[in-house]
């Protein structure tokens, strides 16, 4: 009777939003008007600096087509990218004779290439029936996707000097979590010393899909010299066609850049820099900052593509810089969502005055969801974790009869969590310090996890120890640890890099010289290099998988600082020092194998044994094991304190012809274990460590 129930609502339910979907003809009228050039921008004047650019060339059609995904759907042609790959080399090289024509002579340039399927994604805000709250993505031609990719490529090479440090959208080597912790440490320093800044969220209205064409056109011609680049951009630009899938319903864009290409996010970029140049950058003063070399620099703003935020000192000097925003975007045909729009006081001092456009008041917040993860002005890490706890409970309410499933194993629903669980949970927590609390809260989700594949409903039925026990998912602190120390090792790919530069920067009007968080992140990151750093090979940023990652000096130079080089190689032809046994015995193991007559491997003293080893413990194993009949192997364990006389108040060693006094029994069974056991077996004489010696000698394992 239940699951008849049950099974009605399903139906309704569905049949509701089934309803609810928007109709084709409404979304074919919403994309008419949304790609409608609403203005004629004047044609401006820009001149050329044409430069020679050489053809494509084979190289780079085969890294085009590497970096496309398979499995892609393809454009209304069909052609899908496993095809072409399957093709071999006579497919590639006449590949390369079209593109080159096309590089040639853009206007040869075939229309089906410019021509593209639409699909309505819904955005999960908002009634289903309102075409704004859908995201159109274009399917292109995977040939045309190709040479668009190329030409892209092009272009950012060119071009990405032009762009900032502020700028994180669609880089090499940046992502979001370089502005979310870059943000972070902005609000750590302002509490810190009792600083007050203003963040300002600028959310700007459908960013995409209104930039006018003529804009772009003006933009490359004066930031790009190449007038191959720039044409075929124009002709990818010349009024694209799309149609609705499944329909027969068409229209024209006049304006923006389709979702889904390769060329859009790198002509946004630079379109929308340019946009900055004319207004934000001549009114607004930002942040001053001083660097470790003493060396002021000021911070207006941050950006990853079009979501901005603007850092000011005062309220005041927000206002003055969205105005003037919205009067340059109005005059292109594009608009500030003033709804969307909110701004945030750090480290707030008495009232002050409301952030403005026009006559029309922003929304003051204490914490707002920037780039997929919450910041508040108070700079705890509570609001992040508990955003990223509710979206994982969500994530594990849709895989729920999965892991409630009896036909799959253990195996396969422990990697279904590890890769879309876990990155929820751990999204953005690396720019964070996490207490002993926030570790608790993180567990118990994980613990939930675990439950329902056991299929436990009672949490007093199993401890949370055999919980781990029976099921053991990832760690969620090696998981974090690995993202912060792949965050610090990225962000040293990329010279001058924001994050890295915020870090060792302090406010230049303290009201003190407190840094109390950046010194513990910093000291974090260290705790973790100190953790990881032995127990990985040198390739692990190949391998974020693996929790062994190997952190050399090199990676992390401003973190690690001086070490204390104090164990020396005990090969006599080599001079190395190192910091810990681990790395010494490592490089003898590397660079001194093949060397059998080294002096770091020890021989057997029986004529009739040939075996050598690299440690003096694997040799005494050895004596033990396979000669116990000779006298070498019956020495004194530890515990053995037989011929130690206890009534004597220096004890002294029972080894023949050794005269050491000790004050107490430890000390006589240490002294005997580690110089006359071991120098029995070797021949060889071993010191033990004293703090005048301590830099010299080698411990063994």
């Amino acid at each position: 009777m239940l699951d008849d129930i049950l099974a009605t609502i399903r139906n309704h339910s569905y049949k509701a939003k089934r309803t609810n979907q928007v109709k084709d003809s409404d979304l074919q009228y919403h994309y008419q008007n949304l790609f409608n050039a609403k203005l004629n921008l004047n044609n401006t004047q820009v001149p050329l600096k044409t430069t020679e650019v050489p053809e494509l060339t084979l190289d780079e059609i085969k890294l085009g087509l590497k970096n496309m995904k398979n499995q892609t759907t393809p454009g209304s042609n069909g052609i899908t990218t496993e095809m072409i790959k399957q093709g071999g080399y006579k497919l590639i090289d006449m590949l390369l004779n079209i593109m080159n024509k096309i590089w040639k002579n853009p206007c040869t340039m075939p229309d089906h290439w410019l021509d593209a399927e639409v699909i309505s994604i819904y955005k999960n805000k908002g009634l289903r029936s309102d075409p704004n709250n859908y995201r159109s993505i274009f399917l292109l031609d995977t040939i045309g996707k190709l040479f668009a990719g190329i030409v892209c490529n092009r272009l950012v090479q060119q071009t990405d000097n032009y762009l900032p440090i502020t700028q994180f959208g669609f880089r090499k080597n940046l992502s979001t979590i370089h502005a979310i912790t870059t943000l972070r440490h902005l609000i750590q320093t302002s509490i810190d010393t009792n600083c007050t800044i203003v963040l300002t969220f600028v959310d700007l209205t459908k960013a995409f899909d209104t930039i006018p064409k003529q804009l772009i056109i003006d933009t490359l011609a004066k930031i790009c010299p190449s007038n191959n680049i720039n044409s075929c951009i124009t002709k990818l630009l010349d009024n694209p066609k799309g149609h609705l899938r499944n329909t027969e319903l068409n229209f024209t864009m006049h304006r923006g850049v389709r979702q889904g290409s390769k060329e859009g996010p790198a002509i946004f970029n630079l379109v929308f820099q340019n946009i900055l140049e004319h207004t934000i950058d001549k009114t607004l003063k930002g942040v001053t900052l001083r660097d470790q070399h003493n060396k002021t620099w000021t911070i207006k703003h941050l950006e990853y593509a079009d979501d901005l935020c603007l850092i000011t000192n005062t309220t005041e000097e927000a206002t003055k810089a969205l105005n003037h925003l919205q009067q340059y975007l109005t005059s292109i045909g594009m608009e500030i969502s003033i709804s969307k729009t909110k701004y945030m006081i750090i480290n707030k001092k008495g009232n002050s005055a409301n952030v403005k456009i026009g006559n029309k008041d922003i929304e003051e917040v204490e914490s707002f969801h920037y780039l997929g993860s919450t910041i508040n002005n108070k700079g705890t890490p509570d609001s992040a974790i508990t955003y990223n706890i509710e979206k994982a409970k969500n994530a594990i309410i849709k895989i729920k009869p999965i892991l409630k499933s009896k036909e799959l194993s253990l195996d396969t629903k422990m990697k279904l969590v590890d890769s879309s669980i876990i990155p929820i949970l751990t999204y953005g927590l690396e720019s964070i310090v996490l207490r002993k609390q926030d570790w608790s809260r993180l567990e118990a989700v994980l613990n939930t996890v675990r439950r329902i594949i056991l299929g436990i409903n009672d949490r007093k039925q199993l401890t949370v120890e055999q919980l781990r026990h029976k099921i053991n998912l990832p760690n969620l602190a090696n998981k974090i640890m690995q993202n912060r120390l792949n965050l610090w090792y990225v962000a040293h790919k990329r010279p001058n890099n924001l994050m890295v530069r915020s870090l060792n920067s302090n406010f230049e009007n303290q009201c003190n010289n407190r840094k109390a968080h950046t010194r513990n992140w910093l000291r974090q990151l260290l705790q973790d290099i100190k953790e990881m750093g032995e127990r990985l090979p040198s390739n692990w940023i190949n391998q974020p998988n693996k929790v062994k990652i190997n952190t050399h000096q090199e990676y992390f130079p401003k973190i690690i600082g001086k070490r204390q080089m104090k164990h020396v190689c005990q090969n006599a032809n080599c001079n190395r020092m190192f910091a810990t046994i681990k790395e010494m015995n490592r490089h003898l193991r590397n660079d001194h194998q093949n060397k059998t007559n080294s002096e770091s491997l020890y021989s057997c003293p029986l004529s009739d044994c040939n075996k050598t080893y690299k440690t003096l413990g694997w040799l005494i194993r050895h004596m033990q094991s396979c000669h116990p009949q000779c006298n070498l192997a019956k020495a004194e364990p530890k515990n053995k304190v037989n011929k130690i006389d206890s009534k004597n108040d220096q004890n002294k060693c029972p080894y023949p012809g050794c005269n050491k006094t000790l004050p107490t029994k430890k000390g006589i069974i240490n002294h005997c274990y580690v110089v006359h056991r071991w120098s029995a077996i070797t021949g060889q004489e071993v010191k033990p460590k004293t703090k005048n010696n301590a830099k010299t000698t080698i411990a063994p394992r």
